[in-house]
């Protein structure tokens, strides 16, 4: 016997090797499959040796019963050698077909129990419901995840949770993520560690790069050596350069504003005048008269502000 091998053939139909017959496409201009002497020679005598080989004579209907009497024939002759070879005496058959189930026809029960076997050259081909077959195993979930899998060659999405005990390799297996202890994550470069976080901060060991923004929602604390600084969100800076806030030092150091006080007058045209005093600026002299000499001068108190509060400039 042998598969169809015409040039018009299905090539690989049932799988590497295997043509089959096609009834053709004139979409597509593929042609039926043609037949040739050879296939309809082999269809003939494969089935003619059957019915032969069964004794029966050739007609047009025979071929089922030349099986089953073929079947019979084979299983009496291994009975009959059983028997006849046998060194034990025939109660042992007895047991022997009472096992079987006394079945008057064990050839056609064993034939037919054949024919519900699978075929070891089909590979789980013939296995009438698959899926039922891998729920039986219990490898319907399994399977499930298989085709759920990310692959690794090009990746994929997930869109759900994913939990991992150990370790994350980003690049090569040296550099990535690692469990670093509950709820603390570490990152490791060239397999060394160069920072963690965990739910309360982040901790980086080494120098940070940062081209845009850093926006916080609490203080900046920087540490060293030491020593601490605080950057507050209004603007301003707590540290030991500064006795405390920046804001503070700068008020308590720098003078902030200033400002001219109430004016005082005085003759100085056969008057006193003023001398040189403390807290006090000349701001206006002036004739009251069309004569050749001044007659008033005018002085105020000059002030300063520094931290909120104003105070006399005694000395300039």
């Amino acid at each position: 016997m042998h598969r169809i091998d015409t040039s018009t053939a299905q090539k690989d139909k049932f799988g590497q090797g295997k043509n089959g017959f096609t009834n053709g496409d004139p979409t597509t201009g593929t042609p039926s499959t043609k037949l040739n002497s050879d296939i309809y020679d082999a269809l003939q005598e494969e089935v003619c040796t059957v019915v032969e080989r069964s004794g029966i004579r050739l007609n047009k209907s025979q071929l089922y019963h030349a099986i089953q009497k073929l079947s019979e024939i084979e299983a009496n002759n291994a009975k009959t050698a059983l028997i006849d070879g046998s060194t034990v005496d025939l109660n042992t058959l007895n047991k022997l077909a009472k096992a079987l189930g006394n079945d008057p026809k064990l050839a056609e029960t064993v034939t037919q129990q054949l024919s519900q076997k699978l075929a070891k050259n089909q590979n789980g081909a013939d296995i009438p419901d698959k899926n039922l077959f891998l729920k039986n195993l219990g490898l319907l979930e399994t399977m499930d995840c298989a085709k759920n899998a990310l692959d690794k060659r090009t990746g994929g999405t997930i869109n759900g949770n994913l939990h991992m005990t150990q370790s994350v390799h980003i690049g090569d297996n040296d550099s990535g993520l690692r469990a670093n202890g509950d709820g603390n994550v570490a990152l490791y470069a060239n397999n060394v560690k160069v920072g963690e976080w965990s739910y309360k901060s982040l901790h980086w060991l080494g120098n940070a790069e940062v081209d845009g923004t850093i926006n916080t929602h609490s203080n900046m604390v920087v540490s060293w050596v030491g020593r601490t600084s605080v950057y507050q969100e209004n603007g301003d800076v707590h540290g030991p350069i500064w006795g405390g806030h920046l804001s503070g030092w700068l008020n308590n150091t720098f003078v902030c504003d200033i400002r001219l006080g109430h004016m005082q007058e005085i003759q100085i045209w056969k008057g006193p005048g003023y001398r040189d005093e403390p807290y006090y600026v000349i701001t206006g002299v002036y004739n009251g008269n069309v004569d050749a000499y001044v007659d008033y001068v005018q002085r105020r108190i000059i002030q300063k502000n520094v931290n909120g509060n104003w105070i006399n400039v005694r000395f300039m």
